[in-house]
């Protein structure tokens, strides 16, 4: 990371900053230039599910993959219970929090074609049954209800943090498996971010969102992670309306980023 002068002092660069160029690193073109010689040459890098990692490594990695099918991670009612409500497991008002990021690393450790561990397949059959109409999953609200202030029992904005996490995994299930109905469930979660955009991207309300806080419910803590699923959406679909609404939330939250 660069240093900046300013002032005769030295700062890092502001998070807004480098949130900015986090999302322009993700559209980036896959493959990788080196230079060698001074000719630029292309360096072919193998895909990777075919990449084996050996050493402590790679024992690391093998114990980590084998926890995905061991107890409570085994059960797809444990898993998806944070958008189905099941049961009433810890967080469950993080609608997709559990389930996303089960979705998500699951997909991407699975073998090209297989969905393991055998509960993926299951919460992958199940989820889209449980999107709202308005696209997003979890309890049905008021979106022009005020807000809540920092408590674990809040509701409204814990469903964005859990809905990024969704919209990362149903896009990782599509790549993995070529799963049709995880793509459109994914789109269905970046039009809400577009058509909610107006609650939640408005000057005017830049006090309400201050007031709840900067933990786990907080406004700038759950609602800005859907940055990363709507740039890998655009990646996936081309659609630039979710590249926009990415660039728009990326750019308001340099107005918190102090």
């Amino acid at each position: 990371m660069n240093l900046i002068k300013h002032s005769g002092a030295v700062r890092l660069p502001t998070w807004g900053k480098i949130l900015r160029a986090a999302l322009v690193s993700l559209l980036l073109p896959a493959p990788v230039v080196a230079a060698e010689k001074g000719v630029a040459s292309r360096w072919n890098l193998p895909q990777p599910r075919e990449v084996v990692l050996g050493g402590r490594l790679g024992e690391a990695y093998a114990l980590g993959v084998k926890r995905l099918g061991l107890p409570p991670y085994d059960s797809a009612v444990y898993l998806r219970s944070d958008f189905s409500f099941e049961t009433n497991r810890i967080f469950v008002n993080y609608s997709g929090d559990i389930s996303g990021r089960f979705m998500q690393i699951a997909s991407l450790v699975s073998r090209a074609g297989e969905a393991n561990p055998l509960a993926l397949p299951e919460l992958l059959q199940a989820v889209t049954k449980h999107q709202n109409a308005d696209g997003h999953f979890g309890r049905d609200v008021d979106w022009n209800q005020p807000l809540e202030p920092e408590n674990s029992n809040a509701v409204l904005l814990p469903i964005f943090w859990g809905n990024s996490r969704l919209l990362v995994g149903l896009i990782e299930a599509y790549r993995a498996f070529g799963r049709e109905d995880c793509l459109a469930a994914a789109r269905r979660i970046g039009d809400f971010y577009l058509t909610t955009s107006w609650r939640f991207l408005d000057p005017q309300r830049e006090p309400e969102y201050r007031m709840t806080g900067s933990y786990a419910a907080g406004y700038v803590t759950d609602y800005f992670p859907g940055i990363e699923g709507l740039a890998m959406l655009y990646q996936t679909t081309h659609d630039q309306r979710y590249l926009r609404q990415a660039e728009e939330m990326a750019d308001f939250f340099q107005r918190f980023d102090g």
